[in-house]
């Protein structure tokens, strides 16, 4: 009985998401593979296609960065900033011990509550007077901060 053929593209699309995730957590090939419990030039040849992923690893990747199949499988949708930010901020929540977690949660609550005011800049340079003239603009007066 023969195997079944898994088409180039899905394994291309397979192989591109895990180095996106992988960079996406700031890992190494050592690192990841380390967590996959194979050889680093394992996934050095995984990356670069001289290797073909198996149902396993699939499986070992999908549980490690906590994605479907489908995310893991299909071809890549282009990134916002904001999800790549909010996968990292996902995983430093994850990471985080009890005490930390708590300690997040109570700012968070502190900021919903406006306890925690916005940051205005005091500014540094302001020109002398309301009228700006050429020379002050060139030259910006120091301005003693309020202590």
């Amino acid at each position: 009985m023969s195997r079944p053929r898994t088409s180039q593209h899905t394994i291309l699309a397979v192989i591109t998401n895990m180095i996106e995730l992988r960079k996406a957590k700031g890992w190494s090939q050592k690192e990841l593979a380390d967590k996959l419990g194979v050889h680093m030039t394992h996934v050095a040849r995984l990356e670069t296609g001289v290797y073909r992923p198996s149902i396993e690893l699939v499986q070992q990747l999908m549980a490690l960065f906590h994605v479907t199949a489908d995310e893991l499988i299909l071809v890549p949708k282009t990134r916002s900033q904001r999800e790549i930010t909010m996968d990292g901020l996902t995983e430093r929540l994850r990471a985080m011990d009890d005490e930390q977690f708590t300690a997040f949660m109570q700012m968070v609550a502190n900021l919903e509550s406006g306890m925690i005011v916005s940051f205005q800049p005091r500014p540094i340079f302001m020109p002398r007077s309301n009228v700006i003239s050429s020379e002050d603009r060139k030259r910006p007066q120091r301005v003693k901060l309020p202590s």
